[in-house]
């Protein structure tokens, strides 16, 4: 059975709603409900329960806008997927929508119901894999942290970018003497010379 999709729009013209309701119905049955709010104060609360898998809200919410619903709303951030509607195709919007987080933008006069449907569900994947990848990153610190032996983390230059209190605690060093500085400036000359040598193939195949 497959699960539905809560959609929350917060729009205070109801032609636009009947729009976007109209496109909602025409997707595949029984995959999407759409809620609608018209008042930002009321949609507020609701936002902030994080109940809904998306959130399609509008620019123009009466004297205020989308963008600050979407602040209050989220102050912390959030992990939904959100997209934002406006007939104010400006870059300044764009650019301040993607700042705060929203995965989508679009001007409604481009709406359409493939590229809405395709963009609800890029856009609940792509958050999807981004809270996948935070999860791993969390736990992959979690355990260079907690690990017993010397960890460092590297970049494409061969400098550390991470270490570990295991490597700060038995080499002596503050971490701050160490993040930035290229592993080879704590190697003795033969691991040095192996690490050099060894370096290039392990970027190019994974594989020392």
């Amino acid at each position: 059975m497959n699960k539905i999709t809560q959609i929350l729009l917060v729009d205070d013209d109801a032609d636009d709603y009947i729009m976007v309701r109209d496109m909602i119905n025409a997707m595949p049955k029984g995959q999407f409900k759409l809620e609608w709010e018209a008042d930002y104060n009321d949609a507020l609360p609701i936002m902030q329960q994080q109940k809904h898998d998306i959130y399609i809200i509008d620019y123009v919410l009466g004297e205020k806008n989308g963008l600050e619903l979407i602040r209050n709303a989220f102050p912390n951030g959030c992990s939904l997927p959100i997209i934002l509607l406006t007939a104010r195709g400006r870059r300044e919007i764009d650019e301040e929508a993607l700042s705060i987080g929203v995965t989508e933008y679009f001007d409604k006069a481009d709406i359409r119901l493939p590229l809405l449907e395709r963009a609800i569900r890029y856009a609940i994947n792509n958050k999807r894999i981004e809270s996948e990848l935070r999860q791993s990153e969390a736990l992959f610190r979690s355990l260079v942290h907690s690990a017993s032996d010397y960890i460092q983390v590297l970049d494409i230059e061969g400098n550390i970018t991470q270490t570990n209190p295991s490597t700060t605690r038995g080499a002596g060093y503050a971490e701050d003497e160490i993040i930035g500085k290229p592993l080879t400036n704590f190697l003795t000359p033969p691991f040095k010379t192996t690490f050099e040598q060894q370096f290039p193939a392990i970027l190019q195949n994974g594989e020392s």
